[in-house]
């Protein structure tokens, strides 16, 4: 049982370190986000609102496709850890890699795209998104 446990808790602590980035990603994005809408908005800055435009849309893509990899990441982890969890003690193997390179740890991996349908993805950085378009074409 011990070996068990043990596998467990280095499983849980990948699992944390992949939230803990995801949670870094969605941090950085808010703060560059802001940084350059309060740019924006300075009036002795004259800047094409639409340049602005382009480049919050680019930001917001690229952090949410990082995060959208990393919660892949977690998630995929996840199901390795229920896996884990039914084996019995004997069968522990200690195996952490990723992406598994036998066929039987294959059914681990989760798809890219499908984080993307995860609230915590497409509600944030959709929000992320609207507010300063919003915020810039009203000015």
């Amino acid at each position: 049982m011990e070996n068990k446990v043990e596998h467990l808790k280095m499983i849980q602590e990948i699992i944390g370190r992949m939230a803990k980035n995801s949670f870094s990603v969605k941090s950085w994005n808010l703060t560059l986000v802001s940084g350059l809408i309060v740019y924006t908005l300075n009036e002795n800055v004259t800047i094409n609102h639409f340049a602005v435009i382009s480049l919050v849309s680019a930001i917001v893509v690229v952090f949410c496709c990082l995060d959208a990899y990393y919660l892949m990441i977690e998630k995929s982890y996840r199901k390795y850890y229920s896996f884990v969890a039914a084996k019995k003690d004997g069968d522990i193997d200690f195996l952490m890699e990723f992406p598994p390179k036998d066929k039987e740890n294959k059914k681990f991996l989760v798809s890219f795209w499908e984080p993307f349908r995860s609230p915590s993805i497409w509600l944030y950085y959709s929000f992320i998104l609207l507010i300063p378009i919003i915020l810039l074409l009203l000015i």
